[in-house]
C-alpha cells in the first residue's frame, strides 16, 4: 500500500478517456466507454510494468510513463486548439514546431536527469505530486459526469412526437436521400464570383426529373445553423441549458466541443426530421464527416464515417483525434481516401433494405482543397501557389462530377423511385455577398414536384415533404 501513489501513469492514462467523456456525456452512450477505458488502463499498465522492468526500478518506472503519456494522448488537442486559433497553415505550423520543440527539449532534459545522471532522489516527491494530481483529475471528472448526466436526463429535449393516426397508413414510403454538399456556390455564385457556368449541370438533373427552385436561400451561412433549420424544419429555438460546469469549460477551451455549440449540436443530433422518420418505420443511415456535428449519430441504426479512423465507436475516435495519432490524420491523401469511400459506400445503400433515411454531409467543396476538376490530387505546392478560386473551382468541380454520377447510380439501381434532395448547407464564404444564396435540386415522384416553389427554404423542405407523402401536418407533429 506504500507504493499505491506509483500508480498514476495507469491513472493518467484512464483519464484520457474520462476528460474527453466528460466534455461529451451528452452525446456518447456509457456503452462506448467500457472497450477504450479499458485498453488505455491496459496500455498504461503494460508501459509502467515493462519500463519497471527494464530500469528494475518502479519509482522510475513511473516518473518516466507518466509525463509520456501525457504528450502522447493530449498531442492531438494541442493541435486542434492551436488549429483553431491560427487560421493560416503556414504560422500555424511555425508555432507548433516551437511548441513541440520546446516539448522534446523539456522531456530530454527530464529524462537525462533521472535516467542518465540518476537523480531520482530529486524527483521522488514528483511521484506523490503526480498521484495526487491524476485523483484530484480524476475524481473531479467523475464528479462532472454524474452532475452532467443527472442534469442531462433532466433537461435533455424531449424526442420529438406524434400520433401516428394521423399519417397516411396507404401512403408509400420512398427511400429519402438527404445529401449536404458542404459550402457549393449556388448557380447564380459560381458564375458572378468564380466565373464558371453550371447550368448544364442543373439542365441535366433536370431531365432526370429534379425540380430547382431558382432563389433557394437559407438564413444562416454557418453549417451548424443551417443543419440545425433543415433537420428541424425550420424550428432551431434553443434551448437553455445548466448541464456545464467550471470543468467542462476546461475541457470545452482545450477544443473538444465549443460550449456555444453544443444546443446546436443537440438539436442536429436528436433532430425532428429523424424521429419522424423512424416513427414512420424508416431505418436511419448516417454518413458523417470530420465536423464533430455530423461525425456520428447515436440515433442512427448504421453510421459511415468516413474520415481518420473510421471506426463506430464515437468516443474511440476523438481520443485517437486527442493523441499524437491526430498528426497521421494531417494528411491530404486520407482525406481524399476517404471521400472516395464515402462515395463507393453510398452507391451501395440502393440496396438496403426500404424504407430507409440516408443522411450523408459530404465535405466538399468545402475546404481543404485535394481534388483538381477530374480529381487529381492537389499538390502541396500548389495548395500554397494557386489562389483561392482555382482551388475552390477544381474542387467543386469534381463535387458536381461525382454528385451527378452517385445520383444516376442511385436512380438506376434502386427498387422504388426514391426521395432525392441535394442542397448546399450555403454558398461559398469567401464571397460575402452570395453565401446566402444555395444550391437545391429535388427529386420528388408520385407527383411531389408541385410542392416545390422557386423560394423554398431548407427549413420547408421536410414540412412539405411529410404533408405531400405521409399526410401529415406541421400542427401534428
Amino acid at each position: 500500500m506504500k507504493k499505491v501513489f506509483l500508480i498514476h501513469p495507469i491513472l493518467f492514462a484512464i483519464i484520457s478517456v474520462i476528460i474527453i467523456f466528460s466534455a461529451n456525456v451528452e452525446f456518447i452512450p456509457f456503452s462506448q466507454l467500457w472497450l477504450p477505458l479499458f485498453l488505455t488502463g491496459l496500455l498504461g499498465t503494460i508501459l509502467f510494468i515493462s519500463l519497471g522492468l527494464i530500469f528494475k526500478n518502479f519509482y522510475l518506472s513511473a516518473l518516466i510513463a507518466s509525463p509520456f503519456y501525457l504528450f502522447f494522448l493530449f498531442a492531438g488537442s494541442i493541435y486542434a486548439f492551436v488549429a483553431e486559433l491560427i487560421v493560416d497553415w503556414k504560422y500555424r505550423y511555425i508555432v507548433l514546431l516551437v511548441i513541440a520543440i520546446i516539448t522534446i527539449l523539456a522531456l530530454s532534459f527530464f529524462y537525462y536527469q533521472i535516467i542518465i545522471r540518476r537523480k531520482t532522489h530529486r524527483f521522488l516527491n514528483l511521484n506523490k505530486i503526480f498521484f495526487v494530481v491524476a485523483c484530484f483529475i480524476l475524481v473531479t471528472n467523475l464528479a462532472d459526469i454524474a452532475f452532467r448526466y443527472k442534469s442531462n436526463q433532466r433537461e435533455h429535449l424531449p424526442n420529438i412526437t406524434f400520433s401516428l393516426l394521423t399519417a397516411n397508413e396507404n401512403a408509400v414510403r420512398p427511400d429519402i436521400y438527404y445529401i449536404i454538399l458542404d459550402e457549393y456556390a449556388s448557380l447564380e455564385q459560381i458564375k458572378e464570383d468564380y466565373g464558371y457556368d453550371n447550368t448544364q449541370f442543373a439542365e441535366r438533373l433536370k431531365r432526370k426529373g429534379f425540380v430547382i427552385p431558382k432563389n433557394s436561400t437559407t438564413k444562416y451561412a454557418s453549417t451548424n445553423n443551417s443543419l440545425c433549420e433543415s433537420l428541424n424544419m425550420g424550428k432551431i429555438e434553443l434551448v437553455n441549458s445548466d448541464a456545464s460546469s467550471f470543468l467542462s469549460k476546461i475541457t470545452e477551451f482545450t477544443g473538444f466541443v465549443e460550449k456555444k455549440d453544443k444546443i446546436v449540436m443537440e438539436r442536429i443530433r436528436n433532430n425532428e426530421v429523424v424521429n419522424v422518420l423512424k416513427n414512420l418505420g424508416y431505418k436511419y443511415i448516417h454518413f458523417g464527416s470530420w465536423w464533430r456535428e455530423t461525425k456520428y449519430n447515436t440515433h442512427a441504426d448504421k453510421n459511415i464515417n468516413y474520415y481518420g479512423c473510421r471506426v463506430n465507436n464515437e468516443l474511440s475516435a476523438l481520443l485517437l483525434e486527442s493523441s499524437f495519432f491526430r498528426l497521421f490524420f494531417i494528411n491530404k491523401e486520407l482525406y481524399r481516401n476517404g471521400i472516395r469511400y464515402a462515395f463507393d459506400n453510398l452507391n451501395k445503400i440502393p440496396s438496403y433494405e426500404s424504407p430507409k433515411f440516408v443522411f450523408f454531409h459530404l465535405f466538399l467543396p468545402h475546404a481543404p482543397f485535394v481534388f483538381k476538376d477530374n480529381g487529381e490530387s492537389v499538390s502541396w505546392r500548389e495548395s500554397s501557389s494557386l489562389d483561392h478560386n482555382s482551388l475552390y473551382l477544381g474542387q467543386y468541380i469534381f463535387t458536381t462530377k461525382m454528385i451527378e454520377k452517385t445520383v444516376h447510380l442511385i436512380l438506376a439501381t434502386s427498387k422504388e423511385p426514391p426521395i432525392i434532395i441535394l442542397q448546399s448547407d450555403h454558398g461559398s464564404r469567401f464571397y460575402p455577398k452570395n453565401k446566402h444564396k444555395i444550391f437545391c435540386a429535388l427529386y420528388l415522384p408520385y407527383g411531389g414536384s408541385t410542392i416545390v416553389d422557386d423560394n423554398i427554404m431548407p427549413g420547408e423542405i421536410f414540412q412539405k415533404i411529410f404533408k405531400f407523402y405521409f399526410g401529415i401536418d406541421e400542427k401534428d407533429l
